[in-house]
């Protein structure tokens, strides 16, 4: 029977290299060479990641999508489709947060783009993510699948270069051995010693006090075990990383008109007439909100025109951005009990990879100045989408593209 990466291998065909190659303007012979550089390591990385339930969450989108069913439609055209979605999920949840050094690493190794070797790695991801949401439906489990694959570390050892190894640490996941060291310090430098083993008489090395690493491994991995289980039970169901895979109304904000209103806790607040702190608190008393499920939210997002960050950057916000923030923070007190979920997007300059990256980090920054005036961690999770939305095209001017790096924000069940 032939192992998992022949497999998958056996599904990028030479017409689907060449469709490919079409496509992003290189030669079939680079793209099949990364496709040799690319696919083990993704699926190292999957050897690494056994414990992903982020990972998990994209197989099952890509068993409802049925992409086992059509892998041309994953390298056909430009790929702007919702199986690329899959596959891009897939990327980042495989590589990140090394998926940019990883494409440049294999487009100066190939003679690509990077973002080539990005669009290739996407297609590769969803091809991987068909191949194994196919073998679940048949009745495997996740983890059968991986512990087939387990058996392919070998094999997968040889495909993969030492520099991707390094580059993504997965030494430990290809089970290789890293020598002991010391650090012996000899008055202001410091030099690494191998450490032997003590010998016996018989030539064979020994470890007299191999019992005691022993004992602490077993008292370290109790202590760790010990700990996940109670950070699981405080976390409760509280999910960080909910797939979304769709967005259909979206409440963008008008010219508007500041009245002064008092809150029911007694908090004075300004509400904008015709703008979102208005939409937001009547969607919350309303019973298309108390009724609804957590995939009806799903539909319903608040999008802040006036909430930008400075110039390439994803951790400063611009004046009043935060201001604006106090403010829904304020009006979100009176209702304790509701969860939120803030997402960001980002134009479509730069590669899916960074876009992704940047849109993810200024989730982040959102959620923290979110914390930092007082609405609980515990109630926010992220989302960061990339370029996903993005429709203003990549030559259009800064401020045309500007629509496209909103910031939004739902709420969750």
């Amino acid at each position: 029977m032939a192992n998992i990466f022949n497999t998958i291998k056996g599904l990028i065909t030479s017409a689907r290299i060449a469709t490919g190659a079409e496509t992003l303007g290189e030669s079939q012979h680079k793209v099949a060479e990364g496709v040799n550089i690319i696919l083990p390591a993704l699926l190292a990385e999957m050897l690494k990641r056994h414990d992903s339930k982020e990972i998990e969450e994209v197989l099952h989108e890509a068993e409802h999508q049925k992409l086992y069913d059509d892998y041309d439609r994953i390298w056909r055209g430009s790929g702007i489709e919702n199986h690329i979605n899959v596959g891009e999920r897939m990327e980042n949840r495989l590589l990140s947060p090394h998926d940019v050094s990883f494409n440049e690493a294999v487009g100066k190794k190939v003679g690509i783009a990077t973002e080539h070797a990005d669009r290739l790695t996407n297609w590769i991801s969803a091809t991987i993510a068909g191949w194994v949401a196919g073998q679940i439906k048949e009745g495997k489990s996740y983890k059968t699948i991986l512990g087939e694959l387990s058996k392919e570390k070998g094999f997968l050892k040889e495909h993969i270069s030492a520099e991707i190894i390094k580059l993504l640490g997965l030494e430990h996941a290809l089970g290789i051995a890293a020598p002991a060291h010391k650090a012996v310090h000899h008055r202001d430098e410091t030099v690494i010693e191998v450490v032997p083993g003590r010998v016996g008489k018989d030539g064979k090395k020994r470890c007299g006090l191999c019992w005691l690493w022993w004992l602490l491994g077993i008292l370290l991995l109790a202590l760790i075990l010990f700990l996940c289980f109670r950070s699981c039970c405080r976390k409760g169901d509280i999910k960080t990383h909910e797939t979304v895979t769709e967005i259909r109304t979206v409440h963008r904000a008008p010219a508007f008109e500041a009245v002064p209103m008092t809150l029911p806790d007694g908090t004075k607040i300004t509400m904008y007439t015709g703008n979102l702190e208005e939409a937001i608190k009547a969607f919350l008393d309303s019973d298309k909100f108390k009724n609804a499920t957590d995939a009806e939210l799903r539909t319903v997002w608040f999008e802040f025109s006036d909430i930008d960050f400075e110039h390439n950057s994803s951790t400063e916000l611009m004046d009043g951005s935060q201001d604006r923030l106090v403010g829904l923070v304020k009006l979100l007190k009176n209702y304790p009990n509701e969860r939120i979920r803030i997402g960001a997007f980002a134009d479509k300059t730069g590669t899916r990879a960074v876009n992704y990256a940047i849109s993810l980090k200024r989730a982040e920054t959102v959620k923290a100045t979110l914390e930092a005036v007082g609405f609980p961690s515990t109630h926010i999770s992220i989302e960061g989408f990339g370029e996903q939305f993005a429709t203003v095209p990549e030559a259009a001017s800064d401020a045309q593209r500007a629509p496209d790096r909103d910031i939004a924000m739902r709420f969750t069940k």
